[in-house]
């Protein structure tokens, strides 16, 4: 894991944090990290309301990751359903990129996936991120040959193409 850094289970308790873990998964996908989305992607991420919804519901889990000044550095969060763990808002610091933090998130977000009966994980991601699709290969997750269409008003030019993902568990 990523030396000097605490990964953990997000609750209600955290919901003091809830803007701090907004900066973190806005930025991330606007900042110019490796992994940014600002070239397709007008607008935010998230909401604040939408981390609370993370924050309070126990059939979604949400992980953090801080740094040892305790600050929110990276999130990730799961869901089962059918036995497949759908994966999102994985998110991190843009300074905090590229030191083993989205692969720890990852990680401890698909053992929590398989120790709730997951077999396998799923995830969609734009296919015009192609170094993000290829470091999720290295993962091991692989193309499923779907593809879906998105529309949101945040996209620039309103629609993008995602490629779904799958790895399995265990």
């Amino acid at each position: 894991m990523a030396a000097g850094h605490i990964f953990r289970l997000a609750t209600e308790l955290d919901l003091d944090r809830k803007y701090e873990i907004l900066t973190v998964v806005n930025n991330a996908y606007l900042d110019d990290g490796w992994a940014t989305a600002n070239y397709f992607v007008a607008g935010n991420r998230s909401t604040l309301a939408e981390i609370e919804m993370y924050l309070k519901n126990d059939k979604e889990r949400f992980f953090i990751a801080l740094n040892a000044e305790q600050q929110v550095v990276g999130t990730v969060k799961v869901e089962c359903r059918d036995a497949k763990a759908f994966v999102g808002i994985l998110a991190v610091r843009a300074d905090c990129q590229s030191k083993g933090i989205a692969r720890a998130l990852m990680n401890i977000a698909l053992l929590d996936a398989q120790t709730r009966g997951c077999v396998a994980a799923v995830m969609d991601v734009v296919d015009s991120r192609t170094s993000l699709l290829a470091w999720y290969y290295r993962l091991g997750f692989q193309d499923t040959g779907v593809r879906e269409d998105m529309y949101h008003e945040k996209i620039i030019g309103g629609h993008v193409r995602m490629i779904i993902l799958e790895k399995p568990l265990g």
